[in-house]
């Protein structure tokens, strides 16, 4: 088990939690029933929860057996987190990231199928701006995460993963944290997804038949970064 818990969810919080969740099926995810005004959605590689109780930058929600334990870890490794261990914890990470950590049930023990997301292609990461990416993975290492990968060329960056989930620390200006995958990108699939997103689809690059960098905004709740997967 990753130290904080046993399922990992990337959380949206929202007020237009239909677009977010339309936005969400026509790029390859698919959604299921609300349980206390959150919508579970996932692509097969990723966990997402539509949270429509208001806007903030999206965060990381943790479900744990023992909040207590989770507590105690932290605690131990000198990582400051906020709330009880009988009700939630609430970790400040490094750039606009947030932890929540909160007791598992049942109906929270969902497994990734892990086959690529249809439309989106591989997922490489949950991409964090921070000011200094070594710093991010120090802490992030407290928390039970490894560094899988680090590199000073071009954007400093340093990707963790905890078995649950795989977040890259990028020194970009500091924003909410944002999707990244890699597709097989032509004409034929901006086509596609900008039929599907119209305007909150941005192509870049020299030329229609072969973007750099696709963005797609997901209402008011995320930011997806697309590129090709030879790039």
């Amino acid at each position: 088990m990753a130290l904080l818990g046993h399922v990992a969810r990337l959380t949206l919080h929202t007020a237009a939690s239909e677009s977010t969740i339309g936005s969400l099926e026509a790029v390859g995810f698919s959604s299921s029933s609300s349980h206390d005004g959150r919508t579970p959605c996932t692509d097969g590689q990723i966990l997402v929860s539509i949270d429509g109780n208001g806007t903030a930058p999206a965060s990381l929600t943790y479900y744990a057996p023992s909040l207590q334990s989770v507590g105690d870890r932290l605690a131990a490794a000198g990582v400051v987190f906020e709330g009880t261990k009988m009700t939630e914890l609430s970790v400040k990470g490094p750039g606009a990231l947030t932890l929540k950590i909160i007791s598992a049930s049942a109906s929270d023990m969902e497994e990734r199928s892990g086959e690529d997301n249809h439309v989106l292609g591989y997922l490489d990461a949950l991409v964090v701006p921070v000011d200094d990416a070594s710093a991010a993975a120090e802490w992030a290492q407290k928390c039970g995460f490894f560094i899988i990968e680090a590199s000073t060329i071009g954007t400093p960056m340093v990707d963790v993963t905890d078995g649950l989930i795989k977040i890259s620390f990028r020194e970009q200006a500091v924003r909410a944290p944002y999707l990244h995958y890699t597709a097989d990108i032509d004409a034929d699939w901006c086509a596609v997804v900008r039929d599907a997103l119209g305007d909150a689809c941005r192509i870049m690059g020299d030329t229609p038949s072969a973007p750099e960098l696709v963005q797609l905004t997901i209402a008011d709740a995320l930011v997806i970064m697309v590129t090709p997967d030879e790039f």
